[in-house]
């Protein structure tokens, strides 16, 4: 009597189990979705065929009788096996649905049921997905295979004659007509670049099959690949060649052409050296015995402190005393350098602050946070602001900032707390002849007769800029007072008038001397010819 133990363990059994069969294993790499059951199909059968338990699947191999027991219990395992390998290889979605059947043909046929209907519209996907496909930056191969992939899903859903009977040759015909419309759908998806070869394959008579076509192109491409790689190795040794010659550098400046030891910068230009074209160095050196720029630390346009400023003054001062014993008018020397001192200070007033001003149009109060930058404070009571954070902080003073001569904010908040400078439009433009006109990126605040403030557009804010104010022209306009209160400054500017009108000027401008003698005027004796 044959046993059944043994026949279960010889390897050309289909109930047999090798030791490395488990249920966790995985057959195929790409599990089961909802639009790839063909060529998940077609490696599911190779795997299970490998296994000799396709007979599962396809219903061949069916439930014994329960007697034996020996037989209905390997067929058991092996039925479970193969469920789990199916669950195994399949989307969770789909595998939670396929839990309640018993058998692995049931689960098979389910699938088959479900997944395998090509109708109309998956055709018509299929036709759309081929005709729109081209190389674009892939190369030939992924172009290839992409294509391969959707031709070979098609043909699986077409039903195609296999039966040998023929004898007037028509399904070769029609397997010859499948193969030419693929070579020049593939031909058609190719890019430009290979419009030479696409020509003479389309010319060769008889008209060569799909492979062979594919091997040409892809020959063609390795050849286009050595000769565009040939120039740039040619280009690399070119560039190393002329890297042997490299140009010394100076340690000095970083500069190309001279070394430490030969630096203008260092060593001095010479006599008669043209610098306009280069850019200026505020510590470039000019003769033989200069330290290095580094120990020269200079912050160019800083502006001073207010110590600084009173250190300014009292030095100024000193030298105003020194100059009141010398034979000069004392009242010319004090205008003339106390309007140098003020211009001067004033163009430090003027300069921009550490933080810059945000021009805002939802605000309705100007709000700064730097204390030195208010003319005058005045105490205020049961004043706070609402912060955008939605918080709330009290305010205890505000006064007038002077940003220009031209743009003063008066009502400022003071509120240290904010760290941020914000310039009100409302409380501008309200008491003001100002108008203030926003663009794209930039919005320029003007009177009726110049421009006096622009903002410019960064990271979504309008940041306020002030128009530079040279100190010259207000060293200039100050050294002008003392000769706007000059008798003959007066005398020149109404035009010339008598003694007699020239004497009702001290009603009017008082800092005049009326009674100092009137200077010889050289045009007066002509307009009486």
């Amino acid at each position: 009597m044959v046993n059944l133990n043994d026949q279960f363990d010889d390897g050309g059994n289909p109930y047999y189990l090798h030791q490395s069969d488990n249920p966790g294993m995985v057959l195929v790499l790409q599990p089961l979705t909802n639009d790839n059951y063909n060529s998940w199909r077609r490696s599911m059968v190779m795997a299970l065929s490998a296994k000799n338990k396709l007979g599962f699947v396809d219903g061949s191999i069916s439930a014994p009788p329960l007697i034996p027991a020996e037989k209905f219990n390997a067929w058991t395992r092996a039925n479970n096996l193969v469920n789990s390998w199916l669950l195994n290889v399949v989307s969770k979605e789909i595998a939670a649905s396929l839990l309640n059947h018993s058998t692995t043909a049931e689960i098979w046929k389910d699938l088959e049921d479900r997944f395998q209907q090509m109708n109309g519209p998956r055709l018509f996907h299929l036709r759309k997905k081929i005709g729109e496909l081209v190389q674009g930056s892939s190369s030939v191969t992924v172009y290839y295979t992409q294509l391969k992939i959707l031709w070979d899903e098609l043909m699986s859903a077409k039903s195609v004659c296999s039966c040998s009977s023929c004898t007037c040759g028509g399904v070769k015909k029609m397997v010859d007509d499948s193969q030419n419309e693929q070579t020049i759908q593939f031909l058609m998806g190719l890019n430009d670049s290979f419009s030479h070869i696409r020509g003479q394959i389309l010319l060769v008579d008889p008209f060569p099959s799909l492979s062979k076509v594919f091997s040409w192109v892809v020959q063609e491409e390795n050849q286009r690949s050595v000769l565009i790689s040939k120039p740039a190795i040619e280009a690399a040794f070119a560039v190393k060649a002329v890297s042997k010659k490299s140009r010394p550098q100076c340690s000095h400046c970083n500069m190309l052409g001279h070394t430490r030891d030969k630096c203008y910068k260092l060593n001095g230009y010479p006599p008669g050296y043209n610098v306009r074209s280069r850019p200026s160095h505020p510590h470039t050196a000019h003769s033989n015995v200069v330290k290095d720029s580094e120990s020269l630390p200079v912050v160019p346009g800083e502006s001073l402190t207010p110590h600084q400023c009173q250190q300014l003054i009292a030095t100024l001062s000193t030298q105003l005393q020194a100059a009141s014993n010398l034979d000069i008018p004392s009242s010319s020397i004090n205008l003339t350098m106390q309007g140098k001192i003020l211009a001067y200070i004033n163009s430090l007033h003027f300069s921009d602050s550490k933080s810059p001003w945000i021009i805002d149009s939802g605000a309705s109060l100007h709000i700064c946070y730097e204390k030195g930058l208010f003319e005058s404070l005045t105490p205020i009571t049961g004043g706070s602001i609402l912060l955008p954070d939605k918080s709330v902080i009290p305010v205890e003073f505000s006064g007038t900032v002077r940003l220009s001569p031209s743009l003063i904010l008066n009502s400022v908040l003071f509120v240290p707390e904010f760290r941020f400078n914000l310039l009100a439009v409302s409380a501008l433009v309200k008491n003001s002849d100002l108008q203030v006109l926003f663009c794209n990126s930039q919005c320029v605040i003007q009177d009726l007769q110049q421009v006096v403030g622009k903002g410019e557009l960064f990271q979504g804010l309008y940041l306020l800029r002030l128009p530079d104010v040279p100190v010259h022209s207000l060293v200039a306009h100050a050294e002008s007072c003392e000769d706007s209160v000059c008798l003959a400054s007066w005398h020149d500017r109404l035009g010339h008038p008598s003694s007699n009108v020239m004497h009702l000027l001290k009603n009017v401008v008082p800092s005049c001397n009326i009674n100092k003698a009137v200077s010889p005027c050289s045009i007066c004796p002509l307009a009486k010819l």
